[in-house]
């Protein structure tokens, strides 16, 4: 395989990383939305704050909590 075909190919996956990322990128940041309208609205159960707690974690690299979320 040639330098060429290499970049190629690879640009290609990158593209589809990017688009993939961008998928997820705007599903998870619906999801937060859907949680903070529900604080808003007074839905301040222990539901809500864990599902908060669990999207934070996951998200800002708080490893130690993403086992009991």
């Amino acid at each position: 395989m040639d330098d060429n075909k290499k970049t190629n190919d690879t640009e290609k996956r990158l593209e589809r990383l990017k688009e993939a990322y961008a998928k997820r990128l705007t599903s998870e940041f619906k999801r937060l939305h859907a949680i903070n309208d529900k604080l808003l609205s007074g839905h301040d159960d222990q539901e809500t704050l864990k599902a908060l707690h669990c999207w934070v974690a996951h998200h800002c690299g708080r490893g130690g909590n993403i086992w009991f979320c």
